[in-house]
């Protein structure tokens, strides 16, 4: 506990240190002086070892001389580099290399940053879950943090009521509570994770082999990742249960929104970030419920996957909705008829998970399942008439509202599949819309009569579509 409160005291004040000369401050001579401040320190703890790597220890002081003289990123990023390298060369055996110490120093510094709640759990007897277990290592709680972490950032910009939530929660943790931005916290945690790290400096184990033997995962590892698996779902379900409700208040049941929040923003705000999600989903249900584990045999852990995957259907369903009303108010384009078809594909491979994990199959299934129901999705994609379809749901959403905008170079760029809809838009089209769409059906009608007129350049759907136009419009749309 003694050596834990000294070295806890130190990082302290290196963290005020760092705020005084380097927190929303342009880098220069508080660069130095800080970055001196740590290799005294380091040297004070450490100078046995480090004299082992005292020639790049001169190359390390050049550099944090240099925030003096010309500061720059660079300099910053190879002080923390090369400082773990030279901490990693003067604990390796023989024969030393800086590329060996530069990948055992940035990997062990690193991991140094969460020493400081293992010393902690260490230091009162904390994280022992009975009586001679080891402590629990720091990612089991880093874990379900970071991927929560993760989904927050996507779900929370996709939701103008979350999103407005989460500002004001943040502010009034800030103003309340700390009376200091966030910045300059994680600011402080870094420097001080830092710092600590490096009075507690360790190599660990050394560099795999290129080719190691396989050995089986220990019982314990199992039972570390099934508390990492638990924590993980438990958080993103519930921050899961907070996004779909919103969305079934305000997307589905047409509740009233906050003040200042139009039902526009909030229908047309990230549609694609919640695809994103659910495929970030998709694979931290694989990683973590994947064949061999204790997890996938663990009957609440299935039950919190099973949870997850029905609420990414729910969130795949609000993103289609979103769609719909996207497409409805600013018109279908081939990349959101594609992104319906995308969000169909992700939800296919969400309900094979799922199934993969009730009957235990191999993720070689999950792999060929999914690459079946592309190929046939695509060839359904190549079969439609897709363009056809975009431009009559376009021409139909203009002539039911002719304040509707209409984007009549667009249609004629979806190629003939797009005459009948323009040869409709000619003869029922308001203002100057129409005589555009005639002058454009006209033009692709002659180019599709020139390149239908040769055996080996005529397709079925170019003569429909020719027809059709002749049949909505005569002979010569817009005429």
């Amino acid at each position: 506990m003694r050596v834990f409160t000294k070295r806890l005291s130190v990082a302290v004040v290196c963290t005020i240190a760092a705020d005084l000369c380097l927190f929303r401050h342009p880098l220069g001579l508080g660069l130095s002086l800080f970055a001196f401040l740590v290799g005294a320190v380091a040297a004070r703890v450490d100078r046995s070892n480090l004299k082992a790597a005292r020639g790049w220890g001169f190359v390390w002081l050049a550099l944090a001389l240099s925030g003096a003289i010309e500061p720059s990123g660079l300099a910053t990023f190879l002080l923390v580099a090369l400082g773990w390298a030279i901490l990693a060369l003067g604990r390796m055996d023989a024969p030393r290399s800086l590329f060996r110490g530069l990948v055992r120093g940035f990997s062990a510094g690193i991991r140094s940053l969460g020493a400081a709640p293992s010393d902690l759990r260490r230091a009162v007897y904390i994280g022992r879950w009975r009586a001679g277990r080891a402590a629990m290592p720091a990612w089991v709680y880093v874990v379900p943090i970071a991927i929560t972490f993760a989904f927050a950032l996507l779900l929370l910009p996709a939701n103008v009521v979350l999103s407005r939530w989460a500002i004001r929660g943040a502010e009034w943790v800030r103003t309340r509570l700390f009376d200091v931005d966030l910045q300059r916290i994680l600011f402080w945690s870094l420097v001080g994770a830092g710092v600590y790290g490096i009075l507690r400096f360790r190599l660990g184990r050394p560099l795999p082999c290129p080719t190691p033997p396989a050995t089986p995962p220990a019982e314990e590892r199992r039972l570390q990742e099934l508390r990492a698996c638990l924590a993980t779902f438990l958080c993103v379900n519930a921050l899961f249960l907070v996004a779909n409700a919103t969305d079934i208040l305000y997307l589905w049941g047409g509740g009233t929104l906050p003040d200042g929040v139009t039902f526009s923003a909030y229908t047309h705000r990230g549609a694609y970030r919640l695809i994103v999600a659910v495929v970030l989903a998709a694979f931290t249900l694989e990683i973590f419920l994947r064949r061999g584990t204790r997890q996938a045999e663990h009957r609440p852990a299935r039950a919190l996957a099973y949870l997850f995957v029905a609420q990414n259907l729910v969130m795949l369903a609000s993103a289609a909705r979103r769609l719909a009303l996207y497409a409805d108010a600013y018109g279908l384009t081939r990349l959101r008829a594609a992104t319906a078809l995308w969000l169909a594909l992700v939800a296919i491979g969400l309900v094979l998970v799922a199934l993969r994990i009730r009957r235990g199959r191999t993720l070689l299934f999950l792999v060929e399942a999914n690459v079946a129901s592309a190929v046939l999705a695509l060839s359904l994609w190549a079969v439609l008439d897709v363009d056809g379809f975009v431009a009559r749901f376009n021409v139909e959403r203009h002539l039911s509202d002719h304040s509707v905008v209409m984007d009549v170079d667009y249609l004629e760029g979806l190629g003939p599949a797009a005459l009948p809809a323009l040869a409709r838009l000619a003869r029922e089209g308001a203002g100057r819309v129409a005589p555009r769409a005639g002058r454009a059906a006209r033009d692709m009608l002659a180019r599709a009569r020139t390149e239908n007129s040769h055996w080996a350049s005529w397709s079925l759907r170019r003569a429909l579509a020719i027809r059709e136009c002749e049949r909505l419009g005569s002979r010569e749309p817009g005429g």
